[in-house]
């Protein structure tokens, strides 16, 4: 089974192009759903800030049977502002008990496709850092978790194949990322360590470390750039259980087009129980 979805769906400038002008913040979840015809989303906003149970329930309550979410877990969880020279011991960190209580509404309603670990750019590959990951799993227990590297160190071709065993041993699956190719960033590597694929498109913008996070994904993939991504995506789709894919270049839209672009591509049906009314003109 292959997902398709957004990194996120409350977006004000998606006010007008994607969604109706006037719709409450509260309605978008739903107009995702129904209108845009999406069975699933990443949940982004859990990265920046703690959510509460409430709006945990609501998101499950306004969605429709057989939707996902992947949970991408806070930023200090994943260490992706830590600067110390000494990794934190998890048990001391009350933030991942507080994390999952929150989340347990979801995980019981059968919506959760699986978390997310987005590990920082400084997190890179040592027998600390797999240490710290074997705890991350431990925390998480039976739960779905999903490992993003930021670290390219990770996934040199040197240390690939430990990487990935790594990951396989421990549960733990790996989130396949396309992005700008930069020296600094990881590159695109379609494996599979678990019964979930995962794939994140944050876009090709060159100017990735200049400006801010909106202008960062600021980039629309054109035909022949997805069509690249068809058979990637048919290779793990036939390795795993369900295969996610989230596009995170946001900007303006560009998720949302992209994504239809590539159901389409793949000839899968998009199931709207309403027709959306954006002005977004799509380029098909």
């Amino acid at each position: 089974m292959i997902r398709i979805g957004t990194c996120g769906f409350s977006f004000k400038d998606w006010k007008g192009p994607v969604y109706p002008p006037s719709i409450k913040d509260s309605d978008m979840l739903m107009y995702y759903n129904k209108n845009l015809g999406f069975d699933t989303v990443e949940i982004d906003v859990s990265y920046y800030t703690p959510v509460s149970a409430n709006a945990v329930k609501s998101w499950v309550k306004k969605t429709t049977d057989g939707f996902g979410f992947a949970v991408k877990c806070h930023k200090d969880m994943t260490l992706n502002e830590y600067r110390g020279s000494v990794l934190p011991e998890i048990d001391s960190m009350p933030i991942f008990d507080g994390f999952l209580r929150t989340f347990e509404p979801m995980e019981k309603s059968g919506k959760l496709i699986t978390y997310l670990a987005q590990m920082g750019p400084v997190f890179s590959k040592n027998v600390k850092s797999k240490d710290y990951l074997k705890k991350f799993r431990e925390k998480f227990g039976k739960s779905p978790l999903t490992v993003e590297f930021r670290h390219k160190s990770w996934l040199s071709e040197k240390e690939q194949d430990d990487t990935f065993g790594f990951l396989r041993d421990n549960n733990l699956g790996y989130a396949i990322v396309d992005e700008p190719s930069l020296r600094s960033l990881a590159p695109f590597v379609p494996k599979a360590t678990d019964d979930t694929g995962y794939f994140r498109f944050h876009g090709r913008n060159k100017k990735w470390f200049e400006g801010n996070r909106e202008t960062r994904y600021d980039y629309l993939y054109n035909d022949d750039e997805l069509k690249n991504f068809l058979s990637p995506i048919n290779f793990i789709a036939e390795q795993t259980k369900v295969t996610t894919i989230y596009f995170n270049n946001c900007h303006a839209g560009a998720a949302y087009v992209n994504a239809i672009r590539l159901i389409k591509m793949l000839g899968m049906e998009i199931n709207r129980y309403d027709e959306p009314t954006g002005q977004l003109e799509l380029p098909f």
